[in-house]
Parts: C-alpha cells; sequence; structure tokens
C-alpha cells in the first residue's frame, strides 16, 4: 500500500511521555539499532565458506586481535585488507554507519495479541495509527529469513544499500509482528554547516531521531486499560481533534477493541 498505509506503534502506560509526543507533535521517537530489543538488529553475516572472511566476521569488534589473527591467516596481507579500500576497512566502516542510524519499527496491524502482550504493557496501553509522512527515511519491508548474508564482499561502496538490506532481514521467530521499519537518514552534507547555526543544528537533529507522522487513530482494549489512563488519553485527543478540525485534519479515532477482535494466531 505504500505511504498512504496505516501503520501501528504499539505503546504501553509506562510510556506515557513517548504517547503524547506521538499525539501532540505527530512525531515518533526513533532509537539506534543497539536499542531495540532484538539484539540481532543490524547484524549480518559474510560466508563462512571463505575461511579470510570467517576470521574477521569472528573478531569483528576487537580490532586488535583482529589484526594478530589476520596475520596468522595464510595467504592474507594485512598491509592490504586496512588500506582506504581494502575489504577490511569497508566492513568497519559499514558496522560503523550502522550504528548511527535510528530506526523506527511499525506493525501493519493494530490486533496482533503478541504486539500487545510484548510493546503494550501487557495490553494495558494503546495502538496509534500512523501515516508516516516522512521525508529523510527510507521505508523497508522486512523478510523474514534470517540475519542478511553479504554474497558480494567487494561490492560494499554502496553504504545506504547495504545498511538497508541488512535491516530488511530478522529471523523467522519475528514473522508474526508484520513488520515495517523505518531507517533515518544521516543528514552528513548539511552536518557540515551546522557548527555556527543553532537553528540548523535543531532541525538537523530533530530530521534524523524523529519519524514525522499524521495520527489516525488509537486503539485499545476495553478489557485491560486503567480507566484513569483511558480518560487522560480521551481528554488529550478531544483537545487535539478541536485544533485539527480548525486546522481542516480528520479527527483522531479513539476506539475500544473486545477480546474477540484480538488476533492469536491460531
Amino acid at each position: 500500500m505504500g505511504e498512504s498505509e496505516i501503520l501501528y506503534k504499539y505503546k504501553g502506560p509506562d510510556k506515557l511521555k513517548y504517547i503524547l509526543d506521538i499525539l501532540i507533535n505527530n512525531r515518533i521517537f526513533c532509537p539506534k539499532n543497539q536499542m531495540l530489543n532484538d539484539i540481532l538488529e543490524g547484524d549480518f553475516k559474510i560466508p563462512y565458506s571463505n575461511h579470510v572472511w570467517s576470521e574477521i566476521q569472528h573478531n569483528f569488534d576487537y580490532k586488535a586481535d583482529l589484526w594478530e589473527k589476520i596475520e596468522q591467516v595464510e595467504g592474507l596481507d594485512p598491509d592490504t585488507l586496512y588500506t582506504p579500500n581494502g575489504l577490511g576497512t569497508k566492513l568497519h566502516r559499514l558496522t560503523d554507519e550502522i550504528k548511527k542510524r535510528r530506526i523506527c519499527s511499525l506493525a501493519k496491524n493494530y490486533n496482533t495479541a503478541r504486539l500487545w502482550t510484548f510493546y503494550a504493557q501487557d495490553s494495558k496501553g494503546v495502538a496509534i495509527g500512523v501515516k508516516v509522512e516522512d521525508e529523510h527515511s527510507t521505508r523497508c519491508e522486512i523478510q523474514y529469513d534470517g540475519v542478511h548474508v553479504i554474497e558480494n564482499l567487494e561490492n560494499l561502496n554502496n553504504m545506504d544499500e547495504k545498511i538497508y538490506e541488512i535491516f530488511s532481514h530478522k529471523n523467522p521467530e519475528w514473522h508474526q509482528e508484520r513488520e515495517v521499519k523505518y531507517i533515518k537518514h544521516v543528514l552528513n552534507d548539511l552536518r557540515t554547516k551546522w557548527k555556527f547555526n543553532k537553528e540548523l543544528e535543531e532541525e538537523i537533529l530533530e530530521n534524523e531521531i524523529y519519524l514525522k507522522v499524521d495520527v489516525k487513530s488509537v486503539y485499545y482494549i476495553k478489557r485491560r486499560i486503567d480507566t484513569t489512563f483511558k480518560n487522560i488519553l480521551e481528554k488529550i485527543i478531544s483537545y487535539i481533534n478541536i485544533e485539527r478540525n480548525q486546522q481542516g485534519k480528520d479527527s483522531i479515532q479513539i476506539i475500544g477493541l473486545s477480546v474477540e477482535e484480538i488476533d492469536y494466531g491460531l
């Protein structure tokens, strides 16, 4: 469905400040991949049939140890591996670029039991329906076929392309989430100009850290939601809707779900 599609962000009442930020400011905070719940997020493999590169992969975060091991690999000259265009240099640059990216994970469904349980504080929270309106990000459809394998080790010049390939693969255990990722861009061109421009600095940080959205709906499970939390949401959304209507925008719909409407994947 592309950019007109409504996607969902699940949040629990313990994340109230993030819920309010989404509703009021029409934006979703995007953490770095190290903060996401899948410890393999942003991970990748290189073909283990090649002994040299299995050594590189196995010892990736320990460059000093890596040098020693590379010297022990028959037929490999470590001096060429870490030249400006050497493969070791490119692989380390790739991991550095991955760490800079910020990720927003959204779901295609508002009624998935697994998501309500994991991300909405045991189904006590909300699923916020949004339309993504962000020009500083790239949409990433997920393939649940395991951690990405970089088959062509020589073709690492296009870092952005490789990063999106890496983030588009997850292990099959996550398939019920029907996830869509948005990968935030690093605005390197603008960053060279921001040093003496406070307004530009704030704009860059805003565009790199948040995903811009238009909020359309808020779902909750009637049996589970706390009455006080529900009342707070209803009052805040009513005030937001007054302003939205004045701007000619549709109201945010707040919708209660019965247990029978939740998909348990049975």
